[in-house]
């Protein structure tokens, strides 16, 4: 499933997809949505934000994920350090 489908693996920038004010019940139906709608940046609670440097925080604990691994609590800042990994197979 490609939850933010407008992201590209080596252009620099972070996708952060944020799901607001949904039950977990009908989030499984917006995930699927975004994830089917290629260039769309808010379908169904769900809001998609792109950049080099991003900073969240929350008045209620929130934790932090990374490739479904949880990382930490917010507040937080990432940075992408473009070109920091090298991947095999790509130009």
């Amino acid at each position: 499933m490609r939850v933010a489908p407008g992201a590209l693996i080596d252009d620099g920038l972070l996708d952060v997809v944020i799901v607001e004010g949904m039950s977990a019940r009908c989030l499984p139906a917006a995930v699927s949505e975004l994830s089917s709608s290629a260039g769309t940046s808010r379908i169904g609670g769900c809001i998609v934000h792109r950049g080099a440097t991003v900073f969240a925080e929350s008045p209620s604990e929130v934790w932090i994920e990374a490739d479904g691994e949880p990382v930490g609590k917010l507040p937080g800042t990432i940075d992408v350090l473009r070109g920091a990994v090298r991947l095999c197979g790509l130009p």
